[in-house]
């Protein structure tokens, strides 16, 4: 029992760890459309 709880803790550790990454390619995906919204701005007025 104390092993399957074990694994249940580190299943919820790895989840919560993948929770961040996800929420930091998210940061980085939004950074991104913004540069990419600036750049087209800019190749449109010229």
């Amino acid at each position: 029992m104390d092993e399957l709880q074990d694994e249940i803790r580190r299943l919820r550790q790895e989840i919560q760890s993948l929770h961040g990454e996800i929420d930091k390619l998210k940061g980085d995906v939004a950074e991104n459309n913004t540069l990419l919204k600036r750049i087209w701005s800019a190749v449109n007025r010229n």
